[in-house]
């Protein structure tokens, strides 16, 4: 026995009588003098299973998970479907709505024309295509009363994937210095043919616009 296991201390001031401290007895309080050779975790038995249990799956049961699992993607592609289309068609109207605005601001701004337009380059307006193709936000810097050479381009979209425009009230949207429509005023229709759904963007003189759903 380990002579520091040993230890005595009194009971109280005075007294004769010796005691053994709570974590120290005469056989250590952590363990005895064989050592634990023994896994924590286990025996000659793996801890994580027996042998009768450890197996994988048979050719029925992964041909049934198969089965189940091809019938739920089949019920829930066509929504999702639905949903990438219609979140695509909702994002480009908010597109178009956005540059309509950015032009109108810069208008009011810079008490400037500005003007939005199709392009296909995205340098410059074109009268050919449809707005899918793309379109410019631009500044009309030598007040030609559109665009021309020279103005600045100020944003640029591309032309648009399984998205059309079969309706456009003009080729071009222009703003005066006071932020109303001079040219361009009406409704220019987004459709998505994936899904039939369009919107609508009408525009006012005032240069405020409107969205309106619709099919295609």
């Amino acid at each position: 026995m380990n002579r520091t296991m040993q230890f005595r201390y009194r009971i109280s001031v005075g007294s004769s009588r010796m005691a053994c401290p709570f974590v120290c007895q005469l056989m250590p309080f952590i363990g005895n003098d064989m050592p634990f050779t023994k896994p924590l975790v286990s025996e000659k038995i793996p801890f994580v299973g027996f042998g009768h249990f450890m197996r994988g799956f048979t050719l029925t049961e992964l041909i049934a998970v198969l089965t189940v699992l091809g019938i739920l993607v089949g019920i829930a592609a066509p929504p999702l479907n639905t949903f990438v289309h219609s979140n695509r068609l909702i994002s480009v109207t908010n597109d178009l709505v956005a540059d309509f605005s950015l032009a109108r601001n810069e208008a009011i701004k810079r008490s400037r024309a500005t003007g939005v337009c199709k392009s296909s380059d995205g340098t410059s307006c074109t009268n050919t295509g449809t707005w899918a193709s793309g379109w410019i936000v631009f500044v009309d810097t030598n007040d030609s009363g559109g665009w021309s050479a020279g103005d600045e381009v100020i944003r640029f979209r591309e032309a648009l994937t399984r998205i059309t425009v079969p309706i456009a009230a003009a080729d071009s949207v222009l703003y005066n210095r006071s932020g109303s429509i001079s040219a361009g005023t009406g409704a220019y229709t987004i459709c998505s043919s994936a899904i039939h759904q369009t919107r609508a963007v009408t525009l006012s003189t005032t240069g405020r616009s409107n969205i309106s759903p619709g099919s295609c």
